[in-house]
């Protein structure tokens, strides 16, 4: 049994990466050369926080977290941001956010290409 529930605010924030599909795609060029459709779905849950005496929001948290996503998955590895928005949670005090990224991978070249 883990030490605290996941609803805990010690636990928070919390950011959920994973890869949702790893196929080959039709685009090969030769026989040996291979290009990998990647899917990456994340998912972010953040709770209201009290920060050096300051009351900072979920969605605040949430925001900031976007941002650095965003950061790694289309500046620095190029993949598409093909869904960014709220979801639904059923703890209403944990606010959530969806968001996924594609791209093919191209493991002759070792390059991402946003398609």
């Amino acid at each position: 049994m883990l030490p605290c529930s996941i609803s805990e605010p010690q636990t928070f924030p919390i950011v959920i990466i994973s890869e949702s599909d790893d196929e080959l795609s039709d685009e090969t060029l030769k026989k040996g050369e291979q290009k990998l459709e990647l899917t990456y779905e994340i998912e972010i849950y953040a709770m209201d926080k009290t920060v050096k005496g300051n009351k900072v929001a979920s969605q605040e948290i949430i925001n900031e977290l976007k941002i650095l996503v965003n950061e790694v998955f289309e500046n620095q590895y190029g993949f598409r941001r093909t869904a960014s928005r709220p979801k639904q949670n059923i703890d209403l005090d944990v606010s959530r956010h969806y968001m996924r990224f594609e791209g093919v991978y191209d493991t002759t070249n070792n390059k991402i290409y946003r398609r």
